[in-house]
């Protein structure tokens, strides 16, 4: 009976102790779990953790770019030679904004203002995609399929990089909307496109990282996409196997006044779809 009570009492003591220890963990050796104590013994800011951006933030970052306008940023271009001298080397050629019964357009096509046959051939192509769709839309009779069309720019230059992106939406009829993103890099120095490879060596990109985020941020929005189809919804189709996303078959890109790359993946350039993948790597 002794012996019982000695154990008793051990026991008691020792749950005292724990108490006792728990006590004072709680309250006197609690430590900020975002506080970072450094080797030396000294207490250091916590580290804030960079949050990738998603698809959605990008779009809207890249939907914010078209303003219709460009700026030298401060840049001498009185180099350049100019078709027009009194434009400047890039600028909008029509601001167009019309609605009646048949269509509603509100249009700002630009021009590249450089001579040269890189310029011209990229001028060439604005006619053809855009400015031919713009007639075709306002010789429209039909009022039972009235035709919403849109066109913005966006034109940047970083070093010897001349960037000009366009971006069309076409809704006609009952139709889905179209968007159409068309990118034009140019070298003001050489007079030479800029092709993504340059870039990449222009800004000592490293090429698997950058192919590592594209492949991230497909595999997430190809995610979404099943997920939406097994749901019932009438989505594009992606197969992340084509070859439009190796990246030396990638010519839709562009740098913005910060000097970041943009890739685009505007399937509506070869589809009625307005669906677009845009990659920005910072």
């Amino acid at each position: 009976m002794k012996e019982a009570k000695i154990i008793y009492v051990i026991i008691s003591i020792i749950c005292v102790i724990s108490i006792i220890i728990g006590v004072y963990e709680q309250f006197f050796n609690k430590k900020d779990d975002n506080t970072n104590i450094s080797t030396n013994g000294k207490v250091e800011e916590p580290i804030e953790q960079i949050k990738e951006k998603t698809m959605e933030e990008i779009k809207d970052e890249f939907n914010a770019i078209f303003i219709n306008s460009f700026s030298s940023e401060g840049k001498d271009i009185s180099d350049i030679e100019r078709i027009n001298k009194e434009k400047n080397i890039v600028y909008a050629a029509y601001n167009i904004q019309q609605e009646n019964d048949f269509f509603n357009i509100d249009l700002n096509i630009p021009v590249i203002n450089i001579k040269g046959d890189i310029p011209k051939e990229f001028n060439k192509i604005t006619q053809e995609v855009f400015v031919k769709k713009a007639n075709e839309v306002m010789e429209n009779t039909n009022v039972s399929e009235k035709i919403i069309y849109s066109i913005d720019y966006a034109a940047y230059i970083n070093g010897d990089i001349l960037s000009v992106i366009i971006k069309s939406s076409l809704k006609q009829g009952n139709n889905p909307q179209r968007i159409i993103v068309q990118t034009y890099n140019y070298n003001i120095k050489t007079k030479e496109k800029v092709t993504l490879s340059n870039i990449i060596e222009q800004k000592n990109i490293d090429e698997q990282k950058l192919k590592s985020k594209i492949d991230r941020a497909l595999q997430i929005v190809k995610r979404e996409e099943e997920i939406l189809t097994q749901s019932g919804y009438s989505v594009y189709v992606r197969d992340l196997n084509s070859d439009v996303y190796k990246l030396e078959n990638i010519t839709n890109f562009f740098l913005d006044n910060d000097e970041k790359l943009y890739i685009i993946f505007a399937y509506g350039n070869q589809n009625f779809t307005s669906e677009l993948d845009i990659v920005k790597y910072e």
